[in-house]
């Protein structure tokens, strides 16, 4: 009957749909735990780097006043994950308020492509547009209030960002 194919055709197109999102949360998940090579650079290339992070990455948009006025999303990865390939001799640092994290600019082009957070003092944040957006696979955004920091600091889970990474 024609209730039946319809019942039918309805159950097959869930069928299809759980597929589809069981195969796009193992791809996730592989994607999280899989690791690789990202390059970048400031604006001027005198300062690049490499960076070994998830295929997924995180990026957090912090509203603290720096990042806010920089519209700075950035990555957090480990110091050991990090290597700076050229440019150390251009590199300015910039500390202000608690004077933990510190700020890296190119004092060529006056880029930040990279920065020691105060969140993270055993990590490297990457500035998300300083790496080639051909390289990224995936990505989500993750909000971090900058501005009431002390408090959302205790609630988040960006500290987990800076320790090591799996084996790709």
């Amino acid at each position: 009957s024609k209730s039946q194919v319809l019942v039918a055709g309805f159950f097959a197109t869930l069928a299809v749909v759980a597929a589809y999102t069981l195969h796009k949360k193992l791809k996730l998940r592989r994607l999280q735990t899989e690791t690789k090579a990202y390059c970048g650079s400031c604006h001027c290339k005198n300062v690049q780097f490499e960076v070994i992070a998830p295929k997924h990455l995180v990026v957090w948009d912090c509203n603290c006043s720096i990042c806010k006025m920089k519209k700075n999303w950035h990555f957090i990865v480990p110091n050991t994950s990090f290597q700076l390939l050229s440019g150390k001799e251009n590199t300015t640092e910039y500390k202000f308020n608690s004077k933990v994290a510190r700020h890296m600019f190119c004092s060529i082009c006056g880029v930040q492509s990279y920065y020691f957070p105060r969140s993270n003092p055993d990590g490297v944040a990457i500035t998300f547009a300083c790496i080639d957006e051909k390289e990224v696979e995936s990505y989500e955004i993750q909000k971090f209030d900058g501005q009431n920091w002390e408090s959302f600091f205790k609630i988040a889970d960006i500290t987990k960002f800076s320790s090591l990474l799996p084996k790709s």
